[in-house]
């Protein structure tokens, strides 16, 4: 069974270079845990799709930073393709407009280039290895449920809590 491949469109590399560090380590361990699902799992990723192939999925850094990642799907490649951190209604229309005008570009880079770039930054790289560890548990529970086929809301369910705090 396949797993995706994922490649960042360079507009979308220069939005999450403004990113702060927390927010850009935050990606980096979210997309290292859409990198284990397979392609027939997409449906127990954290991506809600929001039109045709285009997906979103919310990243949280400190002090209630948040921003949105705009994915598109295609064959077995997930296309990181817009940040935004603007929450209102006016700039959800205006994000996925751009995500989607990016969607059709045809050189992206791949993650793992990106990711070696990234951590040769002194700073990312080691507030990234000091986050390892915690993140290494919430990374072995979420593969443990892509391998099971479970949903976020599904052991929710049997853990008697809501998806949020599984989430």
């Amino acid at each position: 069974m396949e797993h995706w491949t994922v490649t960042i469109h360079p507009e979308a590399e220069v939005e999450l270079a403004q990113l702060s560090p927390m927010l850009q380590i935050q990606f980096l361990f979210s997309t290292e845990m859409l990198l284990h699902a397979k392609v027939n799992q997409l449906r127990l990723t954290p991506l809600k799709r929001i039109k045709g192939c285009v997906h979103v999925m919310r990243i949280y850094g400190e002090d209630d930073e948040k921003c949105k990642l705009f994915i598109a799907t295609h064959e077995q490649q997930l296309q990181v393709l817009h940040f935004t951190q603007k929450t209102t209604a006016n700039f959800a229309d205006e994000a996925l407009r751009i995500a989607e005008s990016r969607s059709s570009f045809s050189f992206y880079k791949l993650f793992s280039t990106l990711r070696t770039e990234m951590l040769l930054k002194s700073s990312l790289e080691a507030t990234y290895h000091s986050l390892t560890d915690s993140f290494g548990l919430a990374k072995e529970l979420t593969y443990a449920r892509y391998d099971s086929g479970l949903t976020q809301q599904d052991v929710a369910e049997r853990m008697g809590t809501t998806q949020s705090v599984v989430a």
